[in-house]
């Protein structure tokens, strides 16, 4: 092989490696840029962890409930892919919600199901039984 030929071959893999540098550096680049600007930050994992403490910090769960009896039930990605939608049952000692710290209450194990959204690991909404709001600790409208 005459020495213009060695140069040819040396001047194509070097390009061909150079070439395949930049593609592979831009590649990443994307993947990252997608990767900090992805809405859903929060893997499902992360958003059970969140959901799970934060119906353990409830009024409801805090007066009467049961504890050990948090069980997943349901597990969505929003429509807007910026967070979860996560269903829970849990039981209490008692019917109702909140705290019913002086009422006279009845002996009875009662089943609740709460449905908590997060966006980012944050709860944005925590509803039990279609009726109460965990937030606010009020009946819902």
């Amino acid at each position: 092989m005459n020495s213009f030929a060695t140069i040819a071959v040396v001047l194509i893999i070097v390009t061909f490696v150079i070439v395949t540098t930049v593609f592979g550096v831009v590649v990443l680049g994307v993947k990252m840029q997608e990767s900090r600007t992805n809405p859903l930050e929060c893997d499902l994992l992360q958003a059970q962890t969140a959901a799970e403490n934060y119906l353990k910090g409830t009024s409801t769960f805090r007066f009467d409930g049961i504890p050990g009896s948090i069980k997943p039930v349901k597990n969505e990605e929003l429509k807007d892919q910026t967070g979860w939608k996560l269903t829970y049952s849990f039981q209490t000692a008692h019917p109702g919600h909140g705290d019913r710290s002086g009422l006279i209450l009845a002996q009875v194990i009662t089943d609740h199901t709460a449905v908590l959204e997060t966006r980012q690991c944050n709860i944005s909404s925590a509803i039990c039984d279609n009726s109460w709001n965990l937030m606010t600790d009020q009946k819902e409208p």
